[in-house]
């Protein structure tokens, strides 16, 4: 962790994704604090404490006399500078006070960039840019291996332990597995809950009433709001397209590469052609490849030409 930007933190002075990065930062670093705040201690000091931080530390440090900042002692210093610290992280919690016997650990993915987080079962996560989920750090894996997203969309990969369940819920919506790999994309106020399968079983519930038992290459939306379903098939790789770098497709019919395209770069493909329709395609679509380039080369398969509609849309004539 780059020690400006931990000072900038220790002055109030972060950006929101800044501050994600090094909530993150503590929770896999406990003692990163101390021993940052043990080097700094050693440093020549070249500018006064920041006036609220000494303010701050004057409150909290019992002392004897109002002998300058500087020379308190850097244990006392760090262990009130750690309060300060959790103070302004107000977007994460470990809440020892409100909930003693279970600190929760929260974990947000910033904008834009993937996260991936190893539990401590060994499971690891993988968190969609700005996805968020949150478990017990002292409860988790004592009974079950419980994970609640709170927003997002989130892959796991899940190490086997029978007498642990894997539980991910969702409010009324809970997903419980032994050991497998599957996406959980969380349900908003316009689109519902989606559960991917890439390998192993999963078992979807809505309140106390099962909806679906999954297997690999299957996919569930549930309503949030009243448990409405609907599953269907998909290819393997859809379990988490958007956390990979290409897709590999293999005799994949039409409705197949129209999900890839959609899926790595939000660009809708269509056809009116029965040819281009009952195609079987073969090929690697790498996220650095744009979409057009790949259309093009879809397009001279078919010995076909493509029209751009507008930005989101093409079509095989």
């Amino acid at each position: 962790m780059e020690k400006k930007l931990l000072q900038r933190f220790i002055n109030g002075a972060c950006s929101a994704e800044e501050t994600i990065v090094i909530q993150q930062w503590l929770l896999e670093h406990p003692d990163g604090l101390e021993t940052y705040m043990h080097e700094l201690w050693r440093e020549d000091i070249p500018a006064p404490m920041p006036a609220a931080m000494e303010a701050a530390l004057r409150d909290t440090l019992p002392l004897q006399a109002p002998a300058p900042v500087k020379y308190i002692h850097w244990r006392r210093w760090s262990a009130a500078a750690a309060v300060l610290l959790f103070l302004l992280a107000g977007s994460w919690l470990l809440q020892h006070q409100q909930h003693p016997n279970h600190a929760l650990s929260i974990i947000t993915a910033p904008a834009g960039k993937i996260y991936q987080l190893t539990l401590p079962d060994k499971s690891t996560a993988w968190l969609k840019g700005g996805s968020r989920l949150q478990f017990s750090s002292t409860g988790y894996g004592k009974q079950s291996r419980t994970i609640q997203l709170l927003s997002g969309e989130v892959f796991f990969d899940v190490k086997e332990d029978v007498a642990h369940p894997f539980i991910v819920e969702q409010g009324v919506i809970q997903t419980r597995v032994l050991g497998t790999s599957f996406s959980v994309k969380a349900a908003t106020a316009h689109t519902p809950s989606i559960i991917t399968v890439a390998t192993g079983k999963v078992a979807v519930h809505y309140a106390d009433s099962t909806v679906g038992v999954l297997v690999a290459g299957k996919r569930i939306s549930v309503d949030s709001t009243n448990g409405q379903y609907s599953s269907s098939d998909v290819p393997l790789w859809a379990a988490a397209p958007w956390k990979e770098s290409a897709i590999q497709l293999t005799q994949a019919g039409f409705d197949e590469v129209q999900l890839a395209i959609k899926e790595l770069y939000g660009v809708q493909l269509l056809t009116d052609n029965k040819q281009v329709q009952q195609e079987h395609y073969t090929l690697l679509i790498k996220r650095q490849t744009s979409a057009r380039e790949v259309i093009t080369v879809l397009s001279l398969l078919n010995h076909h030409l493509y029209q751009q509609k507008n930005d989101t849309t093409y079509i095989i004539h």
